[in-house]
């Protein structure tokens, strides 16, 4: 289904992802398809990048919730606070599709936004 979805560029980020990560991404996109049945290709594929960014800390589960609840304050756990703005570096840099890039800045339309939100936070 990944590989339907994302572009060979993209599906090479996507596999630099922690396992964790991709089921992660993969729960989210089919929370969001059904959200949002008529989402475009671009759409679906900032979905299931939005956490790419995560693959730059490389942190374990523990490690994570330490990060996320500022207990950490190494440069990894930096990393993973930011993972979004990384994200967005890693997709810019291999040069995905500029659709893809906006929709992982924030952009889109606010159906969207909105669908991606409610998939991201169940």
């Amino acid at each position: 289904m990944v590989r339907h979805v994302l572009s060979e560029t993209e599906f090479r980020l996507w596999v630099q992802m922690q396992a964790v990560d991709q089921r992660h991404s993969i729960r989210v996109f089919e929370r969001f398809t059904v959200g949002l049945s008529d989402a475009t290709r671009a759409e679906c594929a900032a979905v299931l990048l939005h956490d790419v960014g995560k693959s730059v800390a490389g942190l374990g589960t523990f490690a994570r919730i330490a990060a996320t609840l500022g207990l950490a304050r190494g440069v990894r756990a930096r990393s993973y606070r930011e993972h979004e703005a990384l994200g967005l570096e890693l997709a810019r840099k291999a040069e995905i599709d500029p659709g893809v890039l906006s929709l992982m800045a924030g952009g889109g339309r606010q159906v969207f936004v909105r669908a991606f939100a409610s998939a991201d936070n169940e």
